[in-house]
């Protein structure tokens, strides 16, 4: 819980089940949100919660076990019978990640996946980030792999580098024919099709954007010309 709402602005610092009910703003049942925290007991009737997920909506519920991630619904005889109470904690002052003028910040809508942030926060700088053999977040001024770099930085995602080859070793291999929103690209710029030297961001739809060494940041489709010539690899690095 405290990874998952870190990555979208809200630092819970929770030590434990009992300390995560202690945070944020109490709500009903009947008022369940998308991004409330909800708590179960082990023993019907008692209220020390033992376990904890996220409500995701129409009556489900997110929870992580000891044997991954599963989604449950609240109205199902367990569920129903073991619920204690919810907790909002989404925008509330639990400590959230302040943001500065200068810099665009992610939206943060619970319901919007991390790739959907994502690739609206990078569609968001398309006229304000600039290409430079620099890299400076003030004036988000960048290489096309420095604006990937700064990017899934600001969702929680270390791509470790800001050279394009290097950032190739990160997260895991993908085919072109496999993408999924938020995947990051490669690119040769020669149009070979071998030496990685460009990086993007997919964005769905065959669409993908990038800075470009034309000095600003662009749409295209993986299906034109260029990218036909210089596309090398992807690699998946949101998990979600």
């Amino acid at each position: 819980m405290n990874y998952v709402y870190k990555q979208n602005g809200t630092t819970l610092n929770a030590k434990s089940i009992k300390d995560l009910q202690s945070k944020g703003t109490t709500v009903s049942r009947s008022n369940l949100k998308k991004g409330d925290l909800v708590f179960f007991n082990s023993v019907t009737g008692s209220t020390t919660a033992s376990l904890v997920g996220i409500y995701a909506g129409e009556h489900r519920v997110v929870i992580p076990t000891s044997g991954g991630v599963i989604t449950r619904v609240l109205l199902a005889d367990y569920y129903n019978d073991h619920y204690i109470t919810a907790k909002r904690v989404f925008n509330e002052s639990v400590s959230s990640t302040p943001s500065t003028p200068s810099t665009p910040t992610a939206p943060s809508t619970p319901s919007a996946s991390s790739a959907d942030k994502l690739v609206d926060f990078a569609e968001g700088l398309t006229s304000k980030a600039k290409f430079g053999y620099v890299y400076n977040e003030k004036t988000l001024t960048f290489t096309g792999a420095g604006f990937t770099y700064y990017v899934y930085k600001q969702h929680g995602i270390d791509l470790k580098y800001k050279l394009a080859a290097q950032q190739a070793q990160v997260g895991k291999s993908v085919l072109k024919s496999n993408l999924q929103k938020g995947d990051l690209l490669f690119f040769s710029t020669d149009n070979k099709g071998t030496r990685i030297t460009q990086t993007g961001i997919y964005m769905g739809n065959n669409q993908f954007i990038s800075l470009s060494t034309t000095g600003k940041v662009e749409k295209q489709s993986l299906s034109s010309t260029w990218a036909s010539k210089n596309y090398v690899q992807a690699r998946r690095v949101i998990t979600n």
